[in-house]
């Protein structure tokens, strides 16, 4: 049974890598980067490039703006070595 559960481990991991396309990893290793920070982005020819970042959402938007993207979209970057499970908003 183990022996199973590693081989349909493999598979499923084989099956989420082939779904990511490389537009997709270069953002997530841009984002790599920018951990535990905000950062500012914007979608050009199908991908999502990182054109800011910063300690919070003002700082990302600012370093946006100076590099030329006033309405770039802001993100939490949050540490990667924790699950985020977000409340209930309603």
């Amino acid at each position: 049974m183990i022996v199973l559960r590693g081989i349909r481990d493999r598979l499923e991991l084989a099956m989420i890598e082939e779904a990511i396309d490389e537009k997709e990893l270069a953002f997530l290793s841009q984002l790599e980067q920018h951990e535990n920070e905000w950062v500012a982005f914007v979608e050009e020819d199908g991908a999502e490039i990182v054109v800011g970042s910063g300690k919070d959402a003002v700082e990302a938007a600012r370093d946006a703006e100076e590099h030329g993207f006033p309405d770039a979209v802001l993100m939490k970057v949050r540490p990667f070595d924790r699950g985020f499970i977000p409340a209930n908003a309603s």
